[in-house]
């Protein structure tokens, strides 16, 4: 919904993928079926941030290897090569949970390792590097800090 007067031009809607030129998105969604047989009007996608589409992965050739993350992962990884950003210890279990990145760690290790080190991830000024490259949790105390996020109720 937008404010009275707003203007969606001067808008940027995040976790979807508008296919409008005129409008600035940030999604990260599988767009594409075959990156060979692209739709005539794809410039729509022009304003929108896509990983998927950055790296041209189509779901043809590439489904297995589309981006696994949450769009706050990708935020957190453009946004934090220009500011530093903190993550504190107690946001490391909510950013995990987003969009099941926790379970997509464990069943897609390879491809997550992929996008991470195509976010930088591994940089010790990214704040990505602190949810996933952080001392504070071995796998089993990972699995106990989320169990007791879990039963919280907290999300």
């Amino acid at each position: 919904m937008l404010k009275k007067d707003e203007k969606v031009k001067n808008c940027v809607f995040l976790d979807m993928d508008i296919f409008r030129n005129y409008v600035r998105s940030l999604g990260h969604h599988m767009v594409l079926y075959n990156k060979k047989n692209k739709p005539a009007n794809w410039f729509n996608f022009d304003n929108c941030i896509q990983p998927n589409i950055i790296r041209d992965y189509d779901a043809k050739t590439k489904f297995s290897q589309k981006y696994p993350l949450g769009a706050i992962h990708l935020i957190l990884g453009i946004i934090g090569h220009k500011k530093k950003i903190e993550i504190k210890k107690s946001a490391i279990c909510p950013l995990l949970y987003t969009d099941g990145t926790f379970k997509n760690l464990f069943n897609y290790p390879e491809n997550c390792l992929s996008w991470l080190n195509f976010l930088c991830a591994e940089d010790k000024n990214s704040p990505l590097n602190t949810i996933f490259f952080n001392d504070h949790y071995t796998t089993s105390s990972l699995m106990i800090a989320l169990n007791d996020f879990f039963k919280k109720g907290e999300i």
